[in-house]
């Protein structure tokens, strides 16, 4: 008997009391022989929380640990014929012993989001909405267990990139998408360790005293056989491939490197260096300790680092951000939101997080001189700015008219194109001291 308990309680997860990873992959192996001998289909279905993270962070575990149970009790309740497990921290995989085809599967998918999303009590009686996405293989016998379960995998990360809550089946055209992913992924690692990405300074100006500040980083790639590629082009696949952690790494090494050589100049000593790191960066907790571990080894003081955060990568676990950009600030380093205006809910924010310099999107800029809207947007964000003692730099700035209205506005700091195109590291810094010795002049 009590065997037969300790083999129950290895196959049991014992949170939820559901199957665990390893008696799913058994049963998984039953349905697929199954499948092979009867000539039939199969599916699981892979559920994910969206956000789940943010409820442990903010709620404390033992909350977040009672809506997983409520979670699974919900799902095994609606899905008595088939095996219900839980497999990892918010993930949850239903084996459905038979199913007609792809449309069978996908809208079962879509009724187990239903259930997960109906709201929860927690244990105050508080209650919380979890939306979950779900990614769908079909098993037909001739594949490995774990090969279909990474499947439903791919389709589940697939989902939750086009937005929570939906549902994404594993077919031909997802696989060639992955294998091309990860083609370009390798591609992109030997680029880093072969040379192939540099850095472009774009100045950063006071506009008041017409004096550098600093200048922005932004990596370009010369991707052999191709040219010189814009981060638009490989940025988004870095970062679902997580490519983008070394790619920020680097970024970051180079920048301190840049830094520490223009402390050594008497012109350009005291210029800032902003940087633009990946959400995958923030939520992955390594970014604190390597900034100091450059800054220490380079002897770079960490105060003159700007990191740039794109506001719509915050949205994705805003607890977590606060706890790492709290980190980075004890270090010396300042923290900006980048493309200011732009994302899902600017101003939750800045209530949210402390940071020190927003940076307004040239989307605004780009109206300034000819409407109304988007002179009177640029005017809020510059009091907001004022009244939060935060740096305010404007982005996109390509013609004299705007900077002149900058100035008019009271706006700090610009960079752009009518003040300086991106250039190399040699030209941007010859650029800087150039510009510093000409605004000691006036």
């Amino acid at each position: 008997a009590s065997e037969a308990a300790a083999n129950v309680q290895a196959r049991t997860d014992s949170l939820t009391g559901l199957s665990n990873r390893s008696a799913a992959l058994e049963h998984l192996a039953k349905l697929s022989v199954q499948a092979r001998l009867d000539s039939t289909l199969s599916a699981i279905v892979f559920l994910d929380l969206d956000g789940f993270k943010s409820i442990n962070d903010t709620q404390g575990h033992g909350e977040g640990d009672l809506i997983l149970g409520k979670i699974g009790a919900r799902l095994k309740e609606a899905c008595p014929d088939h095996l219900v497990a839980r497999i990892g921290g918010d993930e949850f995989i239903v084996l459905i012993d038979r199913v007609e085809g792809q449309d069978e599967a996908t809208e079962l998918a879509r009724y187990l989001l239903d259930i997960v999303s109906a709201p929860c009590a927690g244990t105050t009686g508080q209650m919380f909405t979890i939306s979950a996405s779900a990614g769908v293989a079909l098993v037909d016998g001739h594949n490995d267990p774990l090969d279909s379960i990474a499947q439903a995998d791919s389709a589940v990360y697939h989902a939750k990139e086009r937005g929570r809550g939906r549902v994404e089946v594993y077919d031909a055209r997802l696989a060639r998408d992955i294998e091309e992913r990860a083609d370009m992924a390798l591609t992109m690692r030997q680029g880093i360790t072969g040379n192939q990405f540099s850095l472009r300074l774009q100045p950063i100006i006071d506009i008041a005293t017409k004096e550098p500040v600093g200048a922005e980083a932004l990596l370009r790639w010369n991707r052999p056989g191709i040219g010189e590629v814009g981060p638009n082009d490989f940025i988004p696949i870095a970062e679902r491939t997580g490519v983008i952690l070394d790619l920020d790494a680097w970024v970051l090494e180079q920048s301190v490197g840049i830094l520490r050589e223009w402390q050594q100049h008497p012109l350009t000593t005291g210029l800032r260096m902003a940087v633009n790191i990946s959400g995958r960066n923030i939520v992955d907790g390594s970014l604190s300790p390597l900034l100091a571990r450059l800054c220490e080894r380079a002897e770079v003081d960490p105060s003159l680092i700007d990191l740039e955060i794109t506001e719509t990568h915050l949205v994705a676990d805003v607890a977590r951000a606060s706890s790492v950009v709290d980190d980075l600030r004890r270090q010396g380093i300042k923290v900006a939101i980048d493309d200011f205006g732009t994302g899902y809910s600017s101003m939750s924010y800045l209530h949210q997080l402390t940071v020190d310099t927003l940076k307004i999107d040239q989307v605004f800029i780009n109206g300034i001189c000819d409407s109304d809207l988007d002179r009177t947007i640029v005017e809020l964000l510059l009091r907001l700015g004022d009244s939060l003692g935060l740096k305010v730099v404007a982005e996109g700035v390509d013609s004299e008219d705007k900077l002149i209205e900058l100035a008019r506005m009271g706006c700090p700091m610009a960079q752009g194109f009518y003040i300086a195109r991106p250039m190399s590291i040699a030209d941007a810094t010859v650029w800087l001291r150039q510009q510093v010795t000409l605004a000691s002049l006036l």
